[in-house]
């Protein structure tokens, strides 16, 4: 994304926000394979929560001209999207973009069957949340899909890390093998096999999960 503006923008400040130490460094490493392509980026690096990043960010901070949360807004409680929402807003002169989960996928209708706290420990933050919050806020937005196909048939081999490593994330928790209930496994499969879940592929079994692209344009009464 960095490289495409850098065809519009010389001169590019980026500042990210992100609470994993761990995946900022991953992110620095990045950047450092790319600093030849990235010479006109300069990099402010935060690890925070969006939540916490919104609480400190000062007032007399410049305004962002673009406002990326790709995958970003989960685990905001809907009773403080608006609040967020806003906020992020009030840091931006041009656009944001949101990618998040739509409610159709197959990872929202799993999360949805299996809920409470002996599988996910809390549900997920979906697209309709965030397109209902701008419409409360009279915030313009526009909206596209993203299709995404995952391979799940790992999932159900017993001696697959990759398989218990999927089941983890889909689940969106650790150790489903080893402390979930003994029938799990077996409940996901019928899930995963029942009509309209999944479909085959040179025997590889396969479900759909679409991103959603929002893209936030500002408050309608700034445009007229």
């Amino acid at each position: 994304m960095l490289k495409k503006l850098m065809k519009k923008f010389r001169l590019i400040e980026c500042t990210v926000v992100e609470p994993s130490g761990e995946r900022i460094s991953s992110y620095k490493k990045l950047v450092e394979e790319e600093k030849d392509a990235l010479h006109c980026v300069t990099f402010d690096w935060r690890q925070e929560t969006i939540q916490e990043f919104c609480n400190v960010k000062a007032d007399g901070l410049k305004k962002f001209n673009f406002v990326s949360a790709i995958h970003a807004c989960y685990f905001i409680a809907k009773q403080d999207l608006n609040f967020h929402l806003n906020t992020i807003f009030g840091w931006t002169k041009g656009t944001i973009l949101i990618m998040i989960l739509g409610e159709d996928g197959f990872l929202s209708r799993l999360q949805k069957k299996f809920h409470g706290p002996a599988y996910a420990p809390k549900a997920f933050t979906y697209a309709k949340s965030i397109t209902d919050s701008f419409r409360s806020l009279d915030i313009s937005f526009e909206t596209s899909a993203l299709p995404c196909e995952c391979d799940v048939t790992r999932c159900f081999e017993s001696d697959s890390r990759d398989g218990k490593l999927l089941l983890d994330f889909l689940l969106q928790r650790v150790g489903c093998r080893e402390d979930g209930p003994p029938e799990l496994l077996k409940r996901v499969k019928e899930f995963v096999d029942s009509e309209n879940i999944s479909y085959t592929r040179s025997g590889r079994i396969y479900v759909e999960i679409p991103t959603q692209v929002i893209i936030g344009l500002g408050s309608k009464d700034s445009k007229t």
